[in-house]
Formats: structure tokens, C-alpha cells, sequence
């Protein structure tokens, strides 16, 4: 598989930005394997797309129920259903993600805007094992279960990248956390 620069910046801050993210909700992610990701069968699906000036793709989190409802920071109110609410935050954790991927690119001349998040759930969900250059895939695992991210990404135009990132000071970043009013 061809790598371009930009692929170098997704396989370096990817998995960091999933660890950080999940850790964030007290559940603790490593790596894991390529051949267990692909064996793994998920009840709980993100997807969600971006599209800028220089590039295009999309992100799917998939992972396991019991992985994403320890990550859920609130308790389900009597009467409301607690899939329901599960398959919502799914998509709610693939936004938040690819949000902090979008800040760790920024200070490398890297931007693009996040469209909203659509939500899967279902018995034995399984991600193709299609082959294709502009999609990377990701595992890890905490003691809920796994954790699998295939982004799809593509060029266009001519993408010109700053291999080492700018101060933080010198590129708008909102940071994880931070309230926007508007």
C-alpha cells in the first residue's frame, strides 16, 4: 500500500486521539492486532464524513456494546430506552473523534469540516475487508471489548504539509472540552 504524507499524519495521531478519547470517559485503550480487528463483530457503529479544500473522506468507529456504554456519561432517564440511547452516543463519540483528529492536522495545514454523524447498531455488524488505498484501519481494545477504526481519506489537489506542526498559538484549534456559543 502507497502511503502518502497524509496517511503518516492519520497512523500517528489516530490511535492517540481514540486513547485520549475513550480515557476521557475512564475507559483505557491499547492497541491490538490487524488480525483481531478483522475478526471482531460489533454491535455499534459511528460514521461520520469530513470534506475540505485539499481532502475528503470518512471515519466509521465501530465497537462492541458493553465498550461503548462504559464510556456513557450519563445515567438513561426512567422510561427512555438505553439502546436508543447507546446507538446516539456512538455517533456522539465518532464526531468527538474525528473532532480531535481535526485538532492534532490543523497546526500541519490540515482542515476540513465534519458533516453529522449517523448511528448503526445491530447483531454481528462486521467491517468489509475490502482493500483499498485510501482506507486505514485501527484496532485496540480495553477490557470492554474493541475498539475498530477504518478511515478513508482522499487527496485533492495538491496537499502541501508541515511535517512538524506550528505552535497552537498560531492555528485556531478549539480543544477538546471547550464550549462554543453561537
Amino acid at each position: 500500500m502507497s502511503s502518502t504524507p497524509l496517511d503518516d499524519l492519520f497512523d500517528r495521531y489516530v490511535r492517540q486521539c481514540c486513547c485520549e478519547l475513550f480515557a476521557a470517559y475512564g475507559v483505557s485503550l491499547v492497541a491490538d492486532g490487524q488480525e483481531q480487528a478483522e475478526k471482531q463483530r460489533y454491535g455499534l457503529a459511528g460514521i461520520i464524513g469530513f470534506t475540505g479544500d485539499q481532502v475528503k473522506g470518512s471515519l466509521l468507529l465501530a465497537s462492541t456494546v458493553e465498550m461503548i456504554a462504559a464510556t456513557f456519561p450519563v445515567k438513561v432517564a426512567s422510561g427512555a430506552s438505553t439502546e436508543d440511547a447507546l446507538v446516539d452516543w456512538t455517533g456522539e463519540l465518532s464526531n468527538q473523534l474525528l473532532g480531535r483528529i481535526k485538532n492534532r492536522l490543523l497546526p500541519h495545514g490540515v482542515s476540513f469540516a465534519l458533516s453529522i454523524p449517523v448511528s448503526l447498531s445491530g447483531a454481528d455488524l462486521e467491517q468489509s475487508r475490502l482493500v483499498k488505498p485510501s482506507l486505514r484501519r485501527f484496532a485496540l481494545r480495553g477490557n470492554g471489548g474493541a475498539v475498530h477504526i477504518c478511515l478513508e481519506a482522499q487527496l485533492r489537489g495538491d496537499l502541501q504539509l508541515r511535517t512538524e506542526p506550528v505552535s497552537s498559538t498560531e492555528v485556531d484549534v478549539v480543544h477538546e472540552g471547550d464550549m462554543l456559543l453561537f
